[in-house]
């Protein structure tokens, strides 16, 4: 890509999100680019399936137990197709993670990792070095019945504490009082109705040149060859039924219109219960974010 030079250390960019908020698309976008190193979610298995995670901390919980068969089903049909980045949850602790983004990756001009944002509450001593923070957003309204679609009890035992929005709102606060004064937030629905602006934006605010390419990019799951990814959450979401959580991210081939978003009365109540929460931080966080 012109404009966009081959650095010993390239530029990095950390995409913060929560579930089902597209951030797999737009990591497919980012992917796009020339030169780049894409990571994804590391800080995400090092909280819950990592050495210090969620599942080895407490392994005889239903739920956990759960994860680790699923888990162990994918380990086993991974099989000799794991490729040169691809890492083992056994060796992702907080510390390599950091190690990992902060690593020189030469002849790459971006480093991109996404990642959800309340998996590294307890653990901001553990944010990598260099990074500029962006963050994505999604009506809750949206967010909490596809959560449910995919994670069937909410909110036990996946979804965090504070249900997420209220942990963005901390990790915002934090990277500003480092330093990070302009937050870059990025709304779904805006990213979804005017891609061509939101990502010019985007791109003009981490530093790197905007192409139309950008906004077009192949269906299937060949691309994840080159990420640093679990090799074990890809096979999961090979076999799992309907293609896994992922599934219609990884057949994307662009941003799509926008759903409408679902009224109250479409509501359940434990989902109206989550909505409720976590508004407030959802309005503080939407006044913050690019507009088209």
């Amino acid at each position: 890509m012109s404009g966009v030079t081959h650095d010993a250390q390239p530029r990095r960019v950390v995409l913060w999100a929560l579930p089902r908020t597209l951030s797999t698309v737009f990591e497919k976008c980012m992917g796009s680019i020339p030169g780049v190193q894409i990571i994804n979610e590391p800080y995400a298995f090092a909280y819950y399936f990592g050495p210090e995670g969620k599942v080895a901390e407490n392994p005889d919980t239903e739920i956990n137990k759960t994860l680790q068969a699923v888990m162990k089903q994918g380990e086993a049909v991974v099989g000799p197709d794991v490729k040169p980045g691809w890492f083992h949850e056994s060796v992702c602790t907080f510390q390599w993670v950091k190690d990992t983004l902060e690593a020189p990756y030469p002849g790459k001009s971006l480093v991109f990792s996404k990642d959800q944002c309340y998996c590294i509450t307890d653990k901001l001593h553990m944010i990598p070095r260099g990074f500029r923070h962006t963050f994505l957003i999604r009506h809750p309204h949206k967010v909490f019945p596809s959560w449910k679609r995919v994670n069937q009890d909410l909110p036990e035992p996946l979804c965090p504490k504070r249900y997420g929005y209220a942990e963005m709102c901390d990790l915002v606060e934090h990277t500003k009082q480092r330093g990070d004064r302009n937050p870059v937030l990025i709304d779904a629905d805006d990213l979804q109705t005017s891609p061509a602006s939101i990502m010019r934006q985007y791109c003009d605010a981490i530093g790197i040149p905007f192409h139309e390419s950008m906004l077009q990019w192949p269906s299937g799951t060949d691309f994840l060859d080159d990420w640093i990814i679990n090799s074990t959450f890809v096979s999961v979401n090979k076999i799992s039924q309907n293609g896994g959580f992922y599934e219609e991210a990884f057949n994307s081939t662009h941003f799509k219109a926008p759903s409408k978003i679902p009224s109250r009365s479409e509501l359940t109540d434990d989902i109206l219960e989550l909505v409720d929460a976590s508004m407030p931080y959802y309005e503080k966080l939407y006044e913050m974010r690019i507009k088209p």
